[in-house]
């Protein structure tokens, strides 16, 4: 039997018409994936504040706006995850990652493909930011 569902926030952030991706650490669940920030809410925590903040605490990027542009779920086994995708360009900030990634590239689509990224960073996921219009 499934339990609840996890629900993820993932955000993409755009510069120069190339995507932010994280390194996962070592120690981290699916060590060495390359992701977009992601993580969880916090009790009380709005979803758009969410990926502001996640963004923030992860790579010390500052947003122009968090848009949510998609949603994907993956269930596995026991396994259930909701993922909702926002999207974002910078407004500023040096990259300074949090302990749980190990490195970053900004990259454009053929070259994430190439990276063979985790789940939020897949191809499926990055057709929700052609569906937009920027």
């Amino acid at each position: 039997m499934i339990g609840e569902a996890d629900l993820v926030i993932s955000v993409c952030i755009e510069k120069s018409k190339k995507f932010l991706l994280l390194r996962r650490g070592a120690d981290q669940t699916r060590p060495g994936i390359w992701e977009f920030p992601s993580g969880r809410t916090r009790q009380g925590e709005k979803i758009k504040n969410t990926a502001i903040r996640l963004a923030r605490e992860q790579t010390n990027i500052k947003l122009k706006a968090a848009e949510q542009v998609g949603m994907a779920e993956s269930i596995s086994g026991a396994d259930h995850m909701v993922v909702l995708h926002f999207y974002s360009k910078t407004r500023g900030g040096a990259i300074r990652l949090s302990q749980q990634h190990t490195d970053y590239r900004w990259a454009d689509r053929r070259q994430i493909n190439a990276m063979r990224p985790g789940r939020d960073a897949s191809e499926e996921s990055l057709g929700f930011f052609d569906l937009r219009k920027r």
